[in-house]
């Protein structure tokens, strides 16, 4: 089900409401998206297809992978591995990837790796959490702080997003309703 977005006014996307949808980037229409458990079929051949990690070796025991998929033909969008850290009340998100053609200044779809890290969020929070952490790249260190609200620790490559960051992103991809199960 596509959903127009017409009336809106698109600069980077940071005020459009993504709620469980990704953007057309071609049309400017909403494809409504789900979260699905991943299986070793979904994801063997993928990097022959241009993803760019081994997913294979995110299937382990304490560790969830996810995939974004349309709702309407269950197209593979984005991937999500990540991991429950009792201990520290947090989840930690081990990788997302989001498809080849969503990737760059010409994707397909926009939205695909912010909805990723938003499920792990909405996971969280769900959980009573309000934080979660990554490992990302120096350079990509201003477009997580950008897109996510995420903060650096210290001078490491680990980051996390909390407060109002948190609630922020949830809200973008699950709306206002955080009863909702993801």
């Amino acid at each position: 089900m596509k959903t127009s977005t017409k009336n809106l006014v698109r600069t980077d996307n940071a005020n459009v409401d993504y709620s469980s949808h990704l953007l057309d980037m071609r049309t400017n229409e909403f494809r409504q998206t789900d979260i699905k458990s991943v299986t070793r079929k979904d994801i063997i051949g993928l990097k022959r297809k241009g993803w760019l990690f081994n997913w294979l070796i995110h299937l382990k025991d304490g560790i969830e992978v996810k995939q974004l998929i349309f709702k309407d033909d269950g197209a593979m969008q984005g991937l999500v591995a990540f991991e429950e850290l009792t201990a520290a009340k947090t989840f930690f998100v081990h990788l997302v990837e989001s498809a080849p053609h969503n990737r760059g200044t010409v994707k397909l779809y926009d939205g695909a790796g912010s909805h990723l890290f938003a499920y792990v969020a909405k996971r969280a929070a769900d959980k009573g959490y309000n934080i979660i952490y990554f490992d990302t790249k120096t350079l990509l260190m201003p477009y997580y702080s950008k897109k996510l609200g995420a903060q650096q620790i210290g001078r490491s490559k680990r980051m996390y997003v909390d407060g109002d960051a948190f609630v922020k992103l949830i809200k973008k991809f699950y709306g206002g309703n955080n009863n909702e199960k993801p």
